[in-house]
């Protein structure tokens, strides 16, 4: 059996993800909150994410969707 927790949902710039803070990040669809498929991700997501990363607490929640 497994279970799994869903982590609080983002939203920043164009890319929508889910952050755990061992695991890191899990890009999702936005149609169905799906994750995408596993492949290389263009660099643009991941300086998005590395300039989330530097808000602060208080300012990255503000783009939290769940």
């Amino acid at each position: 059996m497994m279970i799994i927790c869903r982590n609080g949902g983002y939203k920043y710039k164009h890319i929508y993800f889910e952050w755990h803070n061992h695991c890191g990040p899990l890009f999702l669809r936005r149609k169905d909150d799906e994750p995408k498929a596993q492949q290389l991700r263009p660099m643009r997501d991941y300086s998005a994410l590395g300039k989330w990363q530097e808000l602060s607490s208080e300012q990255q929640e503000k783009f939290r969707v769940y």
